[in-house]
């Protein structure tokens, strides 16, 4: 009983601290590349995922994903509702994300290719003591790769600005990414 009251008042005393996980901060180190925010702005659309089992039929669903400069009033409500010890910063050039019409709203910032990833405060997703850190690589103007630190690169999606493309331009995009896919399985959208 006494080691469960002492649990409580560390607890009472230090607050919420959230550190980064063994993967989190290995990821962390090896997608230390620069990143500009600015490239994410725009209206995205999923074309592929990538994962170790899946094999799936092409799939004609297409979910947009709008990044839009977050607005000093955004940065402020998302900095009065997220009030634990982050390992990211607010300052970190904020992207908001509307995924699937207002349905899953986040913010995302970050300087390097891993930026974090925390849910609107009105979300049901919302968590106080919640993020996701993200990987974001350019594959070219009209193309990105993106995967959760936590999954290990197990999981993956090709994002385009476009919501129809060519098979032969995927083709050739598909080349380019060649050995960040390998060996994992697919699934086309917007097909």
């Amino acid at each position: 009983m006494a080691c469960f009251l002492s649990l409580i008042l560390v607890l009472a005393i230090f607050g919420n601290v959230i550190a980064l996980t063994e993967v989190e901060q290995a990821c962390i180190n090896r997608y230390s590349e620069p990143f500009d925010n600015n490239f994410l702005i725009g209206t995205w659309y999923d074309v592929y995922k990538f994962a170790i089992f899946l094999n799936l039929v092409p799939s004609s669903s297409c979910t947009k994903t709008v990044m839009t400069k977050a607005s000093p009033s955004d940065v402020q409500r998302y900095v009065d509702a997220y009030k634990s010890k982050n390992p990211y910063s607010f300052d970190d050039n904020p992207i908001l994300l509307d995924r699937h019409n207002g349905n899953y709203k986040s913010m995302i910032m970050g300087h390097n290719q891993v930026k974090f990833l925390i849910y609107d405060p009105e979300s049901v997703f919302f968590s106080e003591d919640s993020y996701e850190a993200r990987v974001y690589t350019k594959v070219n103007d009209d193309y990105m790769l993106f995967h959760k630190c936590s999954l290990r690169g197990h999981q993956k999606w090709l994002m385009s600005r476009k919501n129809s493309t060519t098979i032969e331009e995927l083709d050739a995009v598909l080349k380019s990414i060649q050995s960040e896919i390998r060996n994992l399985e697919t699934q086309r959208y917007c097909a």
